[in-house]
């Protein structure tokens, strides 16, 4: 900041930080190009398989709520071993709890110290997870999005806005 015959006094800046913006856009642009082919693969089958490789997560999911028993029944899905389709999952002691709870969670690391009675965590070395409830039109839960990480996950924000955009 300088005036007429005053020396300089500091320096005024404004900085943006669009790393967020980018890479959002780059998710768009992505799920866009996923959903307008056809590859003959189911919309949902395309859409969790576009959302791991953003993700760069080894499983994503969608699974349908079972309000009766309160599990999860994954109804397509992006694994190493494709063998979590028609999968029925307990919501209780498991991060499933904490979606429905919460809406969103993303839990970067130590997954499996938060959910000891998980099984499958441990089974898969599931230490990253980030999911989210999926709504009807009349805001009923139907069910969930959901990537998983055998290792940590880098950026929460990254995580949590694909989940955004993959879940509406």
């Amino acid at each position: 900041l300088t005036s007429k015959g005053v020396p300089t006094k500091g320096l005024l800046c404004h900085y943006r930080d669009v790393t967020l913006e980018r890479a959002r856009r780059k998710q768009l642009e992505t799920l866009a190009e996923i959903m307008s082919s056809d590859g003959g693969e189911r919309v949902l089958d395309r859409l969790v398989n576009g959302a791991a490789e953003l993700a760069q997560g080894d499983i994503a999911f969608v699974g349908r709520y079972n309000e009766i028993d309160k599990s999860i029944t994954v109804v397509a899905s992006c694994s190493p071993e494709n063998h979590l389709d028609g999968l029925t999952y307990s919501l209780e002691n498991t991060p499933f709890q904490s979606v429905f709870a919460d809406h969103l969670c993303v839990f970067d690391s130590d997954l499996q110290a938060r959910f000891p009675n998980d099984q499958m965590l441990q089974e898969m070395n599931i230490i990253g997870y980030a999911g989210r409830r999926l709504l009807d039109h009349h805001g009923n839960t139907v069910g969930v999005f959901v990537l998983m990480h055998t290792k940590s996950i880098q950026n929460n924000e990254h995580a949590a806005s694909l989940i955004d955009i993959v879940s509406s």
